[in-house]
């Protein structure tokens, strides 16, 4: 699948309705401002959406109580694999990774999950540089304890399964 997202650009637009400029400039200096604050990384159910940050943040945590910081209503805290499917308000279309813009979610399918035979996403995360100027991401890691800073490379890369440019909050 990361062939089919890479290599043709021109698949989906890239001109596709997206978060406004002010939205999309407020998500991702809340992402900025959360990663700052250096939350542990915790995967728990237990976890009520509206916890204090310092209770700890799994990837679809993090990305939610960012957008709410930045002011979007309608959307609830789901997994990563609801994310990608437009579940629980979030709103988008798949764009081709190289169209990748900051504030676009990019989500992951590990190897490891594929040989399983695990269909969903595992992980997501959100471009706040574009693909052209050193496609950096923002996400929590477990392996990292929380929120970091990543390029997309390596592992991320081939990985990588779908990035979907949010339609929501205007």
């Amino acid at each position: 699948m990361l062939a089919f997202w890479l290599l043709l650009p021109g698949t989906f637009t890239s001109t596709c309705s997206a978060l406004s400029p002010a939205i999309r400039d407020a998500f991702i200096q809340e992402l900025e401002d959360i990663h700052d604050r250096h939350p542990p990384y915790k995967k728990d159910i237990s976890i009520r959406p509206f916890d204090p940050i310092e209770v700890g943040v799994d990837c679809s945590r993090y990305m939610f109580l960012a957008l709410k910081k930045a002011g979007v209503g309608g959307v609830r805290r789901v997994t990563a694999d609801d994310m990608a499917h437009g579940l629980g308000g979030w709103d988008g279309r798949p764009i081709s990774g190289v169209a990748a813009l900051p504030g676009d979610l990019i989500f992951w399918l590990w190897r490891e999950s594929r040989t399983r035979g695990k269909g969903s996403m595992d992980h997501v995360g959100a471009f706040i540089s574009s693909w052209d100027d050193g496609r950096i991401v923002i996400h929590s890691s477990s392996s990292r304890n929380g929120p970091t800073k990543s390029v997309v490379k390596g592992k991320l890369l081939e990985d990588m399964e779908l990035v979907w440019r949010l339609t929501i909050g205007d």
